[in-house]
Formats: C-alpha cells, structure tokens, sequence
C-alpha cells in the first residue's frame, strides 16, 4: 500500500510539472513581426487576475470594438536613426518620428535607445540612449522565475528648441534642460494555466511585474544644474510621467505567440483592474523582408528651395506626404491619388526655414509607411 501510494504522489507531481509552460525566446520579436493588439479601458469587474500556481482565466468578456494597434518590427539598418545606435538588431518604428531600437541576445531583449518625441510631452524632438538597457523580454522563464532590471536613460536640449508655450510657463529662463529617468522592474512569475481571450485559447504563465519609474526635470543655470522637477509639476501638470510613478500589471506569457496574450493593469491602492492590452487576432502577423518595402524619397537631398518626391513600390491609393519638424510637429503636408502614371512629384519647399526635418510618406489609414531625413539648405 505505502508502495502504492508514493507511486501515486510521483505519478501526479510529474502531471503537475509538466503543465507548467516554460516560455523560451521563441516569443522574442524578431525582423518582420508585426504584433496586434486592442486595448479595453472599461474591462469590468468580471476580468480578474487572481489566484496563484494553476488557474483559469476567460476573459473572453474583454471588447473587441477598439482599434488594432500594430507594432511593426524591422532590421535595425532600416531605421533613419539607426547610424546613433550600432549595436542594435532591431528597430520598431511607430507613427511619423518615433523609432525604438533593440539589442538582442539569447536570453534578453534590451531597448537600447529611441528617437522621437520625447517621453514626457516637453514637446521636442530627442535622441537617447540609454545608459543602462530596458529589459523588454527575458528568457526562459518558467514558475517562480524572477524579472529585475534597473535602467537609466537622459537627454538634455539647449533652451532655444523648447516651445515657448512651455518657456513662458517656467518661473525661471534656463540655458538648457536636462531630464533623466530611472526605471526598476520586479516580479515574479507566479501562475499558469489556461487563458480564453476573444478569438482564442492558450496556455500561459503569469508574471506578477511592479515598474518603478523615477522622472526627474534639471535645469542649467550658469554652471549649475538645479532640479526644477517639482517647479515644472506646479506650471505644467499635465506632463506625462514627471516625478515618482508605481505601474502594476499581470502579464500573460504564451511561447507560440509573439503577442503578450493579455496584460492586466491595476489600481495601486485597490488592485481594481483599469484596462487590458490582449493579443487582437488567433494568428500573429509578420511582414516579408525580402519584399521590397514601399519608400518616399527627396531629391535634391539637401534642398533649397524645388524638389522632387519620388515613389517607389507604393500601391495605388490616397497618401500624405508630411514633413515634420524637430519638435515632431507637422509643418508641411499635401494629399496625393498615386496611381501608376503619378510617382513623381515635384513641389517647392521655400516656405520652410533652414534646418534638419523628417519626411514622411502617410497611407489613408494614418499608418506611416515610409520616413526619412530632409534637410533644407539656404544660400
């Protein structure tokens, strides 16, 4: 009978480890995925990520009438600001002016620097780097698995590229602003199970992540610089992020799915889920790189005053061409009907000012498919 029952004990605790998934760097972005997602900010009290060890999660209740979001992921060579960060593998590239480049390893992927809007809403273009990498994605990862990464990144403009809409809201004239964020991650992996989203099923392992996130505003007075992070909280309390900020989320980790399959953020104080972010389709998407890639091009580049744009491999349709400036606001933009007897346009360029801009070519989906650097020149 003892013998029995141990052969039992062992028979089921061999059931019980092999339903743990353990999630491998096959979930890893690589060149070519495109990953879809919808966001349900209203979820309801019937989403809930309780529980620990085994569980089932339906969150099959989660709307599907929002917007797909899609994240598109090339070779890092592709990206206009790829020359800034050689040790990048891949660049996502997001909207008109935003690009995040990655490092990739066989157990990590590192968001090495971006290029863009800056995070913070000041309103002005910037290139960071970070000083110390954003862990995206880490491998492997099975029950009990810890997440802790500390990253850093700053940048820092000259007074005269801030807005004066912001200027004039600062009780102090800086020669130059300075900001920094500090991010420390940790969690947990502490459950898996099955999860039923709308559209799908799968089985995935949980991880319990709480994000630290520290913004701090300096500015440059003379040859000191003085944290102003507070003072531009008073003036400007709309800013995005500025200051101390504690981000609870549950993510729900699938190794055949590129997609985190869902991630649930909570209330800090309550634990009340506030929206969802899940995987929009049963199928991931990836794009063919050996397909040539529709594409926008100045010439003369740089200009002074006429150029001409030139399509390439672009499908016929409506598209804007917009140039944005280094504020990432649109300061040019004209609508075209591309068809294959129109895939040159000529058009005159004096109104800008002199200086480095991004040119972007626009689909009818508000889906930027094609960017690159114009740079005007005066005699």
């Amino acid at each position: 009978m003892k013998t029995m029952l141990l052969s039992t004990f062992f028979c089921l605790t061999t059931v019980f480890l092999l339903a743990q998934p353990t999630i491998t760097s096959a979930y890893f972005v690589t060149a070519g995925d495109v990953l879809k997602t919808r966001i349900d900010n209203q979820p309801g009290s019937a989403i809930s990520p309780q529980g620990n060890n085994q569980q089932t999660w339906d969150y099959s209740s989660l709307s599907y009438a929002g917007p797909t979001l899609r994240d598109s992921f090339f070779n890092a060579d592709m990206g206009v600001n790829s020359d800034l960060f050689p040790d990048a593998e891949i660049v996502q590239i997001t909207g008109g002016a935003i690009e995040q480049y990655y490092n990739v390893t066989s157990d990590k992927q590192e968001l090495v620097g971006y290029a863009g809007n800056d995070p913070v809403g000041l309103g002005i273009f910037v290139n960071a780097r970070y000083e110390q990498p954003y862990l995206f994605r880490s491998a492997p990862l099975s029950l009990f698995s810890q997440i802790n990464n500390t990253s850093s990144v700053s940048f820092a403009v000259d007074a005269d590229q801030l807005p004066d809409s912001l200027l004039n809201q600062l009780p102090i004239t800086p020669d130059s602003i300075r900001v920094t964020i500090e991010n420390t991650q940790n969690g947990v992996a502490d459950a898996y199970g099955e999860m039923t989203i709308p559209g799908g099923n799968y089985t995935v392992l949980r991880t319990n992540m709480t994000d630290y996130r520290d913004t701090k505003i300096f500015a440059k007075i003379g040859n000191l610089w003085l944290d102003i992070t507070s003072t531009v909280l008073s003036a400007i309390p709309s800013l995005e992020g500025v200051g101390k900020d504690t981000l609870k989320h549950f993510d729900f980790i699938a190794d055949s799915e590129k997609e985190i399959i869902a991630s649930v953020y909570t209330d800090n104080n309550t634990d009340e889920v506030q929206r969802v972010i899940y995987k929009a389709d049963f199928v991931s998407s990836n794009v063919d790189l050996n397909a040539p890639r529709p594409s926008l091009t100045a010439y003369p580049n740089p200009v002074e005053n006429e150029v001409m744009f030139r399509l390439d491999h672009v499908p016929s349709g409506k598209y804007h061409i917009k140039i944005y400036n280094i504020l990432g606001a649109a300061v040019w933009q004209k609508q075209y009907k591309v068809d294959s007897n129109n895939k040159l346009i000529w058009e005159n360029l004096e109104d800008l000012n002199k200086g480095t801009y991004l040119l972007s070519l626009v689909n009818d989906q508000n889906i930027t498919i094609s960017t690159q650097r114009l740079v005007v020149i005066r005699p």
